[in-house]
């Protein structure tokens, strides 16, 4: 799923979440005061790949983070807020057909862990 969400298919509307909001570079200096939780589609793909969700449910709550944030700090009338709600479209659509029971595989083993899919099996890749 994420692979897919930074896929060229969605390219036109996903663009500005593949990185970290560029605070600096765009003179956002309020961003961050107003934004607590920073998350973009790159750096859930890492933790994706590192391993560092124990559920699709963990995942879909940080790719919903980048969405409210976009809505929070941006006027609704702003491009990347219709951007934003496309991508979000996207994302539930395909979310939805990904059992939410299943577990994130990760190299680190989990005390508490039950049944275990890797990444490719879960969907979320």
């Amino acid at each position: 799923l994420i692979k897919e969400l930074l896929g060229r298919k969605h390219s036109n509307y996903a663009w500005p979440f593949y990185t970290p909001v560029d605070v600096k570079g765009l003179g956002l200096h309020d961003y961050l005061t107003i934004i607590k939780e920073p998350m973009d589609l790159g750096t859930a793909k890492q933790k994706l790949e590192n391993g560092q969700y124990s559920s699709a449910l963990e995942f879909a709550r940080e790719i919903r983070l980048i969405f409210s944030n976009c809505y929070k700090y941006n006027p609704p009338d702003h491009d990347v807020v219709a951007m934003a709600k496309e991508l979000e479209v996207q994302f539930e659509t395909k979310f939805a057909k990904i059992p939410i029971g299943n577990h994130i595989s990760s190299s680190k083993p989990k005390l508490n862990s039950s049944v275990k899919v890797t990444p490719a099996k879960n969907g979320l890749t």
